[in-house]
């Protein structure tokens, strides 16, 4: 519509200034050659205005093609804008997704956690009600001076299937004082009467002990206080022993336990007249004393505490 506005305005502008420059031609025309200037310039007006027209219309609108290219730019432009929010939202739904796996994987591996938790509380509680019961045992068996070897305690996921062939526990005779044990090892009985015992001593510390006989300062010569009966009422008479001697002066030897470690000490006894029976287990006793090394200008030892070792109803093996 704008456009034939111009090229009406146009026309009737070409026509007006035709009339004013050759008026007077025109009007002189008009009497000669019946009316062709009129005609004329009626057609060259027309043309002219059609030329001024066609002229906007290429202004106005953009035949080449540009504009549409342009047009399609701006849409593709638009377009791609369009996926990368697109892309932006689907990255965001895809890490809330891993979110939510993690956090469902997590809650899972909690409640393997929990489980566990209270399958292994259930386990020690069983094991402790299992260690008290032993631990009672045990304390009965102390007042007797007799121990059966520890049973093995078998816990909710034992691995080694029980044994089929039942073994007798082996009686283990002991005494426990606070930095040591003393073990039985063995009794044996020689062909004239003689009477070996045989004894192990355990470091319970992590330092070096040294144990010794103590010797009685009331009786003269001083003789150790060790004693060995039989069920018969026999007594047997101490004689010697080896690795551990008397504790008086510095010259004597001391039985020496590293810390954590075992050591083996052996007392013999004799009859002083021939016996017609003898007893079938015995009981010893001996009065031994834990000890420093000398450090006095004297020699002595220190003595640092004193134990009653007393195993009773010793059967000869």
């Amino acid at each position: 519509m704008p456009s034939l506005l111009v090229l009406g305005s146009w026309f009737f502008g070409t026509f007006m200034g035709i009339l004013a420059f050759f008026g007077y031609f025109v009007g002189d025309e008009l009497k000669k050659r019946n009316w062709a200037w009129v005609w004329g310039s009626l057609f060259c007006a027309t043309l002219g205005g059609a030329l001024v027209g066609f002229v906007v219309l290429l202004q106005d609108r953009d035949f080449s093609g540009e504009a549409k290219f342009k047009k399609l730019l701006e849409e593709k432009d638009a377009k791609i804008i369009q996926l990368e929010q697109e892309k932006r939202q689907l990255s965001v739904n895809s890490d809330t997704g891993n979110l939510e796996q993690k956090l469902n994987e997590a809650l899972a591996d909690n409640k393997r956690l929990t489980d566990a938790k209270i399958t292994a509380d259930s386990e020690l509680a069983q094991l402790k009600s299992q260690v008290v019961t032993f631990q009672g045992k045990i304390d009965e068996i102390k007042k007797d001076g007799t121990a059966a070897a520890p049973p093995r305690v078998e816990t909710a996921r034992a691995i080694k299937p029980p044994q089929p062939v039942d073994v007798p526990a082996k009686i283990i005779k002991f005494q426990d004082f606070p930095k040591f044990r003393v073990e039985l090892d063995a009794l044996q009985l020689g062909a004239k009467g003689d009477v070996t015992l045989f004894l192990s001593y355990i470091n319970k510390t992590q330092e070096e002990l040294l144990i010794g006989r103590k010797l009685d300062t009331d009786s003269f010569p001083g003789r150790s206080k060790i004693f060995l009966v039989d069920s018969a009422g026999n007594r047997y008479e101490f004689e010697r022993s080896s690795g551990m001697d008397d504790i008086h002066y510095r010259d004597n030897r001391p039985l020496t336990i590293g810390p954590g470690m075992r050591a083996t000490a052996s007392f013999q006894f004799r009859s002083r007249e021939p016996r017609e029976t003898v007893g079938k287990t015995f009981s010893f006793s001996s009065e031994q004393v834990v000890v420093k090394k000398p450090i006095d200008t004297n020699g002595f030892y220190r003595v640092d505490s004193t134990h009653n070792i007393s195993l009773r109803d010793i059967d000869p093996r």
